[in-house]
């Protein structure tokens, strides 16, 4: 009895792995997790026994940024990149003045609904509880008192839905 006891632990254990693996995935790399080439064509490529995926920042394309003076809430477009459903990113952003000077740094998990190669619309609450910055390349009617500010950001990491 002990070996099939032994032989469930690991198969639950390897089954677990690999959901977190498939389901929720870093763009940093483990520093125990080997390099897999990435999947073409969606299929799966196995290493070691165990199917991973490998994820780049690539996968996911981030755009159109906006906020108007007013807004509480900023918006983005989110494009899928890959050959899978996605349902939520992780991002970091940065916000600037026009010299370059940090005003503001925020990680934020946005769920998403993108189908693959698809593009979605994203959005999120503001840095800017006091309405006074806007986007430099968002149009504005009135920006007598209004600060223009910077985005950069970078994708920390993706979800995708297993169907």
């Amino acid at each position: 009895m002990k070996p099939i006891a032994t032989l469930l632990a690991v198969l639950v254990a390897t089954a677990a792995i690999q959901a977190q693996n498939t389901i929720q995935k870093s763009l940093v790399p483990d520093k125990n997790e080997s390099e897999v080439p990435a999947l073409e064509g969606g299929k799966k490529q196995s290493t070691n026994e165990q199917t991973l995926l490998t994820f780049t920042p690539q996968a996911v394309t981030l755009k159109g940024f906006s906020k108007k003076t007013g807004d509480l809430r900023e918006s983005f477009s989110v494009t899928n990149n890959t050959h899978y459903h996605i349902s939520r990113i992780k991002i970091k952003i940065q916000y600037t003045d026009m010299h370059g000077v940090v005003l503001d740094e925020k990680t934020r998990l946005v769920d998403v609904d993108i189908k693959p190669g698809a593009t979605g619309k994203a959005y999120i609450p503001s840095f800017d509880r006091q309405k006074m910055y806007y986007y430099y390349l968002t149009p504005q009617r009135n920006t007598i008192a209004a600060i223009p500010f910077k985005v950069a950001w970078s994708l920390l990491r993706y979800d995708i839905v297993i169907e």
